[in-house]
């Protein structure tokens, strides 16, 4: 898949698992590593958040 976004000229996308917003990647404005996977935000808010609660979302739950 990478490809073809490559070749159509799309670039690759994160969801942020604490609000949902979907972005490209290089507009991440955080990133935290946990159980050796790395993730991404949209802001350190939700970076902050996310290392509060991070079983809450991980399980698929967003701030409300």
């Amino acid at each position: 898949m990478s490809f073809f976004r490559k070749i159509l000229g799309g670039e690759e996308s994160f969801v942020d698992p604490v609000c949902g917003m979907k972005l490209p990647t290089s507009r991440a404005r955080d990133v935290a590593e946990y159980q050796g996977k790395t993730y991404q935000f949209c802001s350190t808010a939700c970076r902050e958040q996310f290392e509060r609660e991070r079983e809450k979302y991980l399980a698929g739950e967003r701030a409300g």
